[in-house]
């Protein structure tokens, strides 16, 4: 019996053996079936530096302009073990570093800005500025604020309220002052998803850009800039009477909040 017992015993073993063999077999064989897909960028094909979008686009340009962007994406850059003299940076981020985000970053980047004010979306703007702010990059931060400042001059359906809680987010005084500057009778509608669901109560017909009717989330953006604006725009708090600052007053309700920010009491 013992005997018996002992040669079924290994003709298990070799059964289990022979199942492990094919299956690190078929594991090699996939990774060789299934490289990694890519596909060049229509503009920005040449350079000896590629970065690699999360969604498979390489964007190759000189490495002087990847290197002049931020010291945290100089760091980032390693040679290509393919061939000398190369440059690379892949990213993994889906939401902040796919190819339509990079593109537009690379835009101010290379002087291309006219190509990204193509975009009208704000939620680009405001991933545009994130990876900026992930990678250190002053030059491309500063365009995007720039340019949304301006848009909001021209632009009739952006949102000052969230154009101004983007610009609180990334500091910029340009950004927020605009947004006041050019308020006007912004209101609260009704809305099943946000407005009809505040805790405050019933905002509908109200000023968007008076804090009595804000999130209180908003608050926690910026601090500083919410103690200001609840500061400059004082005389129409409150939930009563409606009452709406005229254009007169928003433009001096925008001075007063740059003059409170900086600290000129």
């Amino acid at each position: 019996m013992e005997v018996v017992g002992s040669a079924s015993e290994d003709d298990q073993a070799m059964v289990e053996a022979e199942e492990t063999a094919k299956s690190i077999a078929a594991d090699k064989s996939m990774a060789k079936e299934d490289p990694p897909q890519y596909k060049l960028h229509d503009r920005y094909d040449d350079g000896n530096c590629s970065l690699i979008s999360s969604d498979g686009y390489i964007f190759k340009l000189p490495e002087y302009h990847v290197q002049s962007a931020s010291a945290v994406l100089r760091e980032a850059m390693v040679n290509d073990p393919d061939e000398t003299d190369t440059f690379r940076i892949e990213f993994d981020d889906e939401d902040l570093e796919n190819a339509s985000i990079i593109e537009i970053c690379l835009n101010y980047l290379t002087g291309g800005q006219e190509d990204s004010k193509n975009y009208d979306d704000i939620g680009t703007t405001h991933q545009c500025l994130k990876f900026a702010r992930k990678w250190d990059c002053a030059t491309i931060m500063q365009g995007i604020l720039s340019d949304l400042a301006l848009r909001i001059f021209y632009d009739r359906k952006l949102s000052r309220h969230i154009a101004f809680l983007i610009g609180a987010e990334f500091d910029s005084l340009r950004v927020c002052e605009a947004a006041l500057r050019n308020a006007r009778q912004r209101l609260w509608v009704k809305s099943e998803d946000s407005t009809s669901k505040w805790p405050g109560g019933i905002r509908d017909g109200r000023s968007c850009m008076i804090p009595t009717f804000w999130d209180s989330e908003d608050f926690l953006i910026n601090p500083r800039y919410s103690w200001a604006v609840i500061m400059a725009t004082q005389k129409w708090q409150g939930t009563g009477a409606v009452e709406y600052p005229t254009d007169a007053e928003w433009i001096h309700i925008a001075k007063r909040f740059r003059e409170l920010v900086e600290g000129k009491m």
